[in-house]
């Protein structure tokens, strides 16, 4: 039989120097933990942000279906 029979079979070649292999310190769960970046601090509003967000209520309101983005460009243009 061939190599790819061998192993199949729980036997490795005679080429292979141990039966654990390099490839288990590669293997992708050898970290435990995940590397977060650390939390953001939230911000408050800017004025802008508060008044964005009240114009596109207004244009909301007055007409419910707009899609947000037109909302959006004409609170920008303050139409």
């Amino acid at each position: 039989m061939g190599f790819y029979g061998d192993f199949k079979k729980g036997r490795a070649s005679s080429s292979s120097s141990s039966p654990t292999t390099s490839n288990e310190s590669v293997s992708p769960k050898a970290a435990p933990f995940v590397v977060k970046p650390p939390e953001k601090k939230h911000r408050l509003p800017s004025a802008y942000n508060r008044f964005m967000k009240e114009e596109i209520q207004r244009i909301k309101a007055s007409n419910p279906e707009i899609p947000h983005r037109e909302a959006f460009s004409a609170a920008a243009k303050n139409e």
